[in-house]
């Protein structure tokens, strides 16, 4: 090997240059970008160690550095663009006091902060028209004088969607500030569309492109008791499908935002297991123990459940398949569930299949399962005919008639789906006329192997408002409108950034009943207009800054305070701003 290698260089010689190696540039690149980050960063004389790496994903590529002291209790990372751009960044140093309140004040917080992002991403500040400006409503103060800062980049004065940057400082016992760690996101490579005058009655087309709905939907009941529902319907209008568009300023057509590249996430759920067993010299059962076992003993067996599942229409359910697991259970409501799970591997062939039911009807909610043809991944293009389709919709509602006939009749079908060899339906729950978004069914069909491979239903009981008692969609949309106006925003498409009319505030719930917004954001104002010249001002302005206050801008401070006041006044002094 060595010789074939001494060869090879020899020939390289003979040629009359030397090859560059891959590890040569990076640690050329590298210093290059070291460099440019040192020149906005000062780094610690104790923090002597220093470590690095590359990364390069899609062809960018990303940089981190490290300084730290050699027992490693001190610390400092930078995450940068090739272009030395610092995207993060990052310290161990922080300082906790005991002290509550300092004399450094808000603005002075403000000021610092939006100084050290102009020192270490100068890039983010191109001139008075495109730049970082503090966002007043993501300022946060919370115990041991430690504060979160977030400014947000404005483009001619209009907001540029998803570009931002948020600081992390602290004060010392001493009153120093200092920074903790910041994150920075912002598009600079990308170019802005030209644009012209605004579309006339913008309001108007807006709302005819993008319109109210009304729907019902689960909404977390605080006040449940036991035995009751954690979740309740509730009659809601909302933007159309939930989408808040967005509109071409000068068009008035509607605009697609690019998408981002997305990351990957494996987001598994566990479930609770219960170990069984008896233990010696246990005590002896209760009625109530006894009254459950009695409960269970009256349930529909495993094994019926199975039954009931082999013996729908187009579902694959070998015998051979082994029982791998079953879980019985008792929701909240009282109500009686099986989770069962089959399995079995046979000529290198995978076979599962997995059934949700109540165990005391013997319904069955959930089922999948995959078929004796195996799945092949493969680059060629599978794209079911239209004939296949209804094919497949035919034995859906064959399947479907003998499953959940009765939900069937009370629902309409929201969409379908064909993706390689699968093709899907989607039903919603209509109650009183009204989409019940949270209800409804969903069924996959394999063409390839001419069965039923997954199926969904749920249906919950519930209370439901009468939508004849709701207030108009027209009056609906103004309420919404009065807390989320329109407002234009740069958005990215087709590789720039375009001007569009859209929400302020995105997922919005109006009650359909009182009109009242049921998702309305508290704002982080603790300020008061009538403390001028009383003698409490400054402690409660000093007390403000720290966002420990009470919302709604008058303080009334000759009032007796109320209880519920006193109380989230000494919540939030000890435990944060958010129990306001």
């Amino acid at each position: 090997m060595k010789k074939i290698i001494a060869l090879l260089l020899c020939v390289v010689l003979l040629m009359g240059t030397l090859p560059v190696f891959a590890a040569q540039e990076d640690s050329e690149k590298m210093q290059e970008v070291l460099l440019i980050v040192k020149g906005k960063i000062t780094v610690p004389e104790t923090l002597s160690e220093f470590s690095s790496n590359v990364a390069e994903y899609d062809k960018v590529k990303s940089y981190r550095f490290e300084w730290s002291t050699p027992e490693f209790d001190e610390y400092l990372t930078i995450s940068c663009d090739e272009k030395g751009r610092i995207q993060s960044y990052r310290t161990s140093s922080y300082t906790a006091t005991d002290k509550k309140i300092t004399d450094v004040s808000k603005a002075e917080i403000i000021a610092f902060a939006e100084s050290f992002l102009r020192k270490i991403a100068p890039e983010a500040f191109k001139g008075e028209t495109d730049l970082l400006v503090y966002n007043e409503n993501d300022y946060y103060a919370s115990g041991n004088l430690s504060y979160s800062v977030t400014f947000v980049r404005k483009k001619d004065g209009i907001l540029v969607k998803d570009n931002q940057a948020s600081v992390n400082l602290f004060v010392t016992e001493e009153g120093e500030i200092k920074i903790r760690n910041a994150n920075i996101n912002v598009d600079y490579d990308r170019d802005f569309a030209e644009t012209g005058e605004d579309f006339a009655g913008y309001e108007a087309k807006y709302k005819e492109l993008f319109p109210v709905e009304m729907i019902y939907r689960d909404e977390y009941n605080p006040e449940a008791k036991r035995n009751e529902p954690q979740r309740i319907p509730v009659l809601i209008y909302r933007i159309k499908e939930d989408t808040i568009g967005y509109m071409d300023c000068v068009t008035g057509e509607i605009v697609t935002e690019d998408p981002f590249d997305a990351a990957s996430r494996n987001e598994s759920a566990s479930k609770d297991s219960v170990a069984m067993g008896a233990a010696p010299n246990a005590s002896p059962l209760t009625p109530q123990e006894l009254a459950e076992l009695e409960n269970i003993a009256g349930l529909i067996s495993a094994d019926e459940i199975r039954n009931v599942a082999k013996n729908l229409p187009y579902v694959d359910f070998p015998d051979e398949l082994l029982l791998e697991s079953s879980r019985l259970y008792k929701d909240n409501l009282g109500d009686y569930y099986y989770d069962l799970s089959y399995s079995l591997e046979k000529d290198s062939n995978y076979r599962h299949f997995s059934i949700h039911a109540n165990a005391k009807t013997g319904k069955i909610l959930r089922l999948s399962g995959n078929g004796a043809i195996p799945y092949k991944y493969t680059e060629e293009e599978i794209v079911l005919s239209d004939a296949q389709k209804q094919e497949a919709s035919a034995k859906i509602s064959e399947f479907l008639n003998a499953v959940a006939k009765d939900e069937l009749l009370a629902s309409e079908k929201k969409g379908d789906n064909a993706y390689r060899y699968n093709y899907s339906e989607n039903y919603v729950r209509i109650v009183n006329g009204v989409k019940y978004i949270n209800n409804g069914i969903q069924v996959t069909f394999d063409t390839e192997n001419n069965i039923i491979s997954s199926y969904s239903l749920n249906f919950t009981d519930g209370n439901f408002a009468n939508p004849e008692n709701a207030i108009g969609a027209d009056t609906a949309y103004n309420k919404i409108l009065e807390y989320a106006p329109i407002i234009p925003m740069y958005i990215r498409n087709d590789g720039a950034y375009k001007k569009v009319f859209t929400l302020e505030k995105r997922n919005i719930a109006l009650d359909a009943l009182d009109g009242e917004i049921k998702n309305k954001e508290t704002k982080n104002n603790f300020t008061y207009s009538d403390i001028s010249g009383h003698w409490a001002e400054e402690a409660a302005t000093k007390l403000s800054e720290i966002q420990v206050g009470l919302q709604g801008g008058k303080l009334d401070p000759d009032r007796k305070i109320t209880q519920e006041e006193f109380l989230r006044l000494a919540a939030s002094a000890v435990w944060g701003n958010y129990y306001n």
